[in-house]
């Protein structure tokens, strides 16, 4: 089953967030990213995402990054589904 995880993550430098971003962009099951809709914050789509795994390979990167409430956005907010 699909499924969206969104993250938000503390101000960091550019090179550092986006280090964070890549790594999850390459993350197993992860077939869809997006950034930019929102300051801080970014977003993965795919299948079989073990998300607690991934949150903890970002900390390490970000250092101050949590998962938000996917269901507070309006359905399509972060990807469009044609």
């Amino acid at each position: 089953m699909s499924m969206t995880i969104v993250f938000k993550y503390a101000e960091c430098p550019e090179k550092q967030w986006r280090k964070g971003f890549k790594l999850a962009a390459c993350f197993p099951g992860v077939d869809a990213q997006c950034c930019g809709i929102m300051p801080n914050v970014f977003a993965v789509r795919g299948e079989n995402i073990d998300q607690d795994k991934l949150l903890q390979k970002l900390k390490k990167i970000l250092k101050s990054v949590e998962i938000l409430d996917q269901s507070e956005y309006p359905p399509h907010y972060f990807f469009y589904h044609v």
